[in-house]
């Protein structure tokens, strides 16, 4: 995204009280809503669920995925959605360290092989600013790892660099072809620019 518009768009987050996380993840809901004309829109996205002081520096993957649902319909303002979307990712963040799988057992949802249970979306927010780590008598080299494959039917990133906000996506070739996932993507641009 343009520098222009990260910059209105983390203005919009700051002014509405939200995170840019919740402001990128509203747009990108109501896309989603345009697209399919659902109105009950599920998210799957990591949290960091290092809450406790005792893990904060311990070294592991402590992540967890929580489950982001959203009611919308064609009458709500961005700012609705907005306000929908902060209340029910502070309500997830609450229960964040409840194992998603724990969660899938209590829930019951009719079961797919090769499906997630809860959601058929990733939505990835990160912040890329990475530090360069420096330990005596260690050296670290940073690796590109292909994962050949996505966990859901599509995983969409949002990467947040020095140089402003990138938007990428990840998706399963036999549910999406290039050519859509790209008009998605400028739809996405076009989206935020138009709510700014």
């Amino acid at each position: 995204l343009s520098d222009r518009l990260t910059r209105e768009v983390k203005e919009l987050s700051s002014l509405q009280g939200s995170t840019l996380f919740m402001t990128l993840m509203a747009a990108f809901k109501i896309l989603l809503f345009r697209y399919t004309n659902q109105n009950d829109i599920v998210l799957g996205t990591a949290v960091a669920n290092r809450n406790l002081p005792e893990v904060e520096d311990m070294i592991g993957c402590f992540m967890n995925t929580v489950a982001l649902r959203t009611r919308l319909s064609g009458g709500l303002s961005f700012i609705d959605v907005l306000s929908k979307v902060r209340e029910g990712s502070l309500e997830s963040y609450a229960d964040q360290d409840v194992p998603f799988e724990k969660v899938v057992e209590v829930l019951q949802p009719e079961r797919t092989l090769g499906r997630n249970p809860l959601f058929q979306i990733l939505f990835i927010f990160q912040k890329a600013f990475i530090e360069p780590i420096a330990i005596p008598g260690i050296a670290f080299t940073p690796v590109r790892v292909d994962r050949k494959g996505t966990q859901t039917d599509m995983t969409f990133f949002i990467i947040e660099r020095e140089e402003g906000l990138r938007v990428a996506c990840e998706y399963r070739t036999d549910l999406f072809d290039a050519p859509v996932i790209d008009q998605m993507l400028e739809h996405y641009q076009i989206l935020l620019i138009n709510i700014v």
